[in-house]
């Protein structure tokens, strides 16, 4: 009898620890699930520049970000701002001798000690244009020399290390190879948005003219040594991709003009589903794997979740009238930052900083 009690009081025992081990590994499975559903767009607190736009963003880690813009009051001068994972600082960016002008469009942070920014000057006297990049050490922003001719803005910027960055404008394709920025040849296209895994992978996406004269929107990939084209198959009247975001060589998403979308699978493009109408940005989309793409688009951030989109909408700071996403940097699929602007009551644009987590 005190044997076979004892086996029940095992048996029993047994089945009370399973019960326990299941009902942990519920708990567990159940708060990652409410912890995944619970992410959401938030209001931060940035260093509170005055008035002006936030424009480009790139996060290297959840907790080192950094946000480029400029004033928008004359003389229009760049904006930077820094996250270290508790507050927004603003940082003091270079200004190339003479330039009256500077405007930062784009930033791309291979790490927190290594970012890119790039945009243009200005002298206010002669109305001429420079291309300009800047270098972050994660204290300062240094200039960078640029080949000539360099009368042109640059639009977008990717770096996948610290030895591998690409910058795009209109007309120009520039590589940096960690000593010296050097221009690559223009397959005849006009880049817009360029996106970078490695240095023998890039992706550059813009417009360009087709036999027939018309604007028909262009792809390029970088394999280590030069450009290729790639072929775009798009609807009638599309005219231009914009953003592009490659999480690998096999994967990219890139968004344009008239709803126009296009998935990248490593050998080809096929038209995908746009969540908005259109797409003017290049550094408007973010994603994280073949599963998880953010875009921000105005007062909506849009979510891809391998399938399909779901959008929402924007919270508005206190005081704020209206909002406008215009660039946002993902680094897990519960961790993104989003920039761009606000309007408050009074009708200035305000730097907006909002983060999903």
């Amino acid at each position: 009898m005190h044997s076979i009690g004892r086996h029940l009081h095992a048996a029993v025992r047994a089945r009370a620890l399973g019960a326990l081990a299941v009902a942990a590994a519920l708990a567990l499975a159940l708060a990652a699930a409410g912890t995944s559903a619970a992410a959401t767009w938030s209001v931060q607190t940035g260093a509170r520049t005055p008035t002006g736009f936030l424009v480009g963003v790139s996060c290297a880690t959840a907790t080192s970000c950094v946000a480029v813009g400029s004033t928008n009051f004359a003389p229009v001068a760049a904006i930077a701002e820094s996250w270290n994972g508790t507050s927004w600082s603003a940082t003091t960016t270079a200004v190339p001798t003479g330039a009256t002008i500077t405007d930062l469009l784009a930033v791309s942070c291979a790490s927190e000690r290594f970012c890119v920014a790039v945009g243009y000057s200005r002298v206010e006297a002669t109305g001429e244009a420079t291309a300009m990049a800047q270098s972050w050490d994660g204290s300062r922003w240094t200039l960078m020399t640029l080949p000539s001719p360099r009368g042109w803005p640059l639009r977008a910027v990717s770096c996948s290390s610290e030895r591998g960055c690409t910058a795009t404008s209109e007309s120009h394709i520039l590589r940096w190879n960690g000593t010296e920025w050097r221009s690559q040849t223009n397959l005849g296209e006009a880049p817009a948005g360029v996106a970078c895994t490695s240095e023998t992978f890039c992706m550059s996406v813009g417009t360009a003219v087709n036999e027939l004269f018309r604007f028909v929107p262009a792809a390029s990939r970088w394999d280590g040594t030069s450009w290729r084209a790639t072929t775009v198959t798009a609807p009638e009247g599309a005219e231009t991709l914009n953003s592009v975001s490659c999480p690998s060589s096999a994967f990219c998403m890139s968004f344009g003009s008239r709803e126009l979308s296009e998935q990248w699978n490593g050998s080809s493009w096929r038209q995908g589903t746009s969540p908005v109408a259109t797409f003017a940005g290049t550094n408007q989309l973010s994603c994280v794997s073949e599963r998880m793409c953010m875009a921000a688009s105005s007062a909506v951030a849009a979510q891809w979740n391998g399938t399909s989109w779901t959008t929402e909408r924007l919270p508005l700071p206190e005081g704020a009238t209206a909002n406008g996403g215009r660039a946002v940097s993902c680094t897990s699929t519960t961790a993104c930052t989003l920039v761009g602007f606000y309007n408050e009551r009074g009708g200035s644009a305000v730097p907006l900083i909002e983060r999903y987590s």
